[in-house]
């Protein structure tokens, strides 16, 4: 009986050795679709100058998009999380990234999911050992210093400390070493700012941009973001209610780090409407993490549920894909 059942499991889509060469077919398609009828814009989440630099090399920001998110896919996918290895979590990425065509020119965005994913490997090496205070130094030294260049990452600050709670490795001496993580850089740019004066310039325009940003009251929804968050919640409330009503992924390591990507995912999906000039950064940091519930859902559902569920998931990011070559 457990021969058949391994039989039937090899036979759903998700257990296919094919799957994973045409996923990589299709979300390369899709670029290139993306760079033929050149659909999106470079929207850098910067400040104006720094912004106005890189729209001189927009022609280059696709590909170099495609290759940070490629990097990031695979980083993403090399995290021990789900208790076997899906080959085709990484292609299935760029599928997602590949059909959201406003995303596809934007470096800046890919670049900083990368930093995104790296955080959230920092973050894991807690596990590893015994007392987490040089872990969450490391850790919190790295964030701060990216949200001093980017201030998105100022949301995911706090929520960093969840996990080493959930761990049991968040004692009163690793909550200093993070505050004290933290504050290193804010001393180190407040030094920079005291002994260089001219430096506080280059505040404005940071200042300018955040005030920017948090002036913005709503989401401009469009069809095309309509039919994005639809394909996504078709991928991500069922596989978070299966997590959470079920024992899969019975390890209890393996278990605390899906369930704070779960909790990472959600608080970005409530983040972005709180912070509508970030809506689209924040579905970009998604990306990984959706790609995690995709790689976690469709293998353990029984063969035929498997194989309609995953057909019409992968459908509705097709449409996804046609809506914005349709709209343009």
């Amino acid at each position: 009986m457990v021969s058949t059942y391994n039989y039937s499991q090899r036979q759903s889509i998700a257990n296919s050795k094919y799957i994973a060469p045409l996923l990589f077919i299709c979300s390369l398609l899709l670029w290139g679709a993306g760079a033929l009828f050149d659909i999106g814009t470079a929207l850098f989440e910067l400040p104006q100058p720094a912004g106005a630099w890189l729209a001189k090399w927009e022609i280059l920001l696709r590909p170099v998009a495609l290759a940070i998110y490629g990097a990031a896919a695979f980083l993403m996918s090399s995290y021990l999380i789900l208790e076997r290895r899906v080959t085709w979590q990484p292609f299935i990425m760029l599928l997602f990234t590949g059909a959201c065509f406003n995303i596809q020119p934007d470096a800046v965005a890919a670049f900083t999911m990368l930093a995104f994913i790296v955080i959230i490997g920092l973050l894991f090496r807690c596990d590893e050992a015994s007392d987490a205070r040089r872990q969450l130094f490391t850790l919190f030294v790295g964030a701060t210093a990216l949200a001093i260049l980017f201030p998105q990452f100022t949301v995911i600050l706090l929520p960093l400390l969840i996990y080493p709670a959930m761990s049991g490795k968040l004692d009163g001496r690793s909550f200093m070493a993070a505050l004290l993580g933290v504050a290193t850089p804010v001393w180190l740019l407040g030094g920079l700012a005291y002994l260089f004066p001219g430096m506080l310039a280059l505040f404005d325009g940071y200042k300018e941009y955040i005030i920017g940003e948090l002036q913005i009251s709503k989401v401009e929804v469009t069809l095309p973001m309509l039919a994005t968050l639809a394909a996504e919640l078709v991928i991500t409330v069922p596989a978070i209610a299966h997590f959470m009503l079920t024992t899969s992924i019975g390890r209890v390591r393996l278990r605390r780090r899906m369930l704070f990507c779960v909790i990472l995912d959600i608080l970005l999906w409530g983040a972005g409407w709180w912070c509508p000039g970030l809506f689209k950064l924040f579905l970009v940091w998604r990306m990984p993490l959706l790609s995690l519930l995709a790689a976690y859902i469709f293998p353990v559902l029984p063969q035929k549920t498997s194989n309609i569920y995953m057909s019409a998931a992968l459908l509705m990011w097709l449409a996804v894909a046609i809506i914005g070559l349709w709209i343009g």
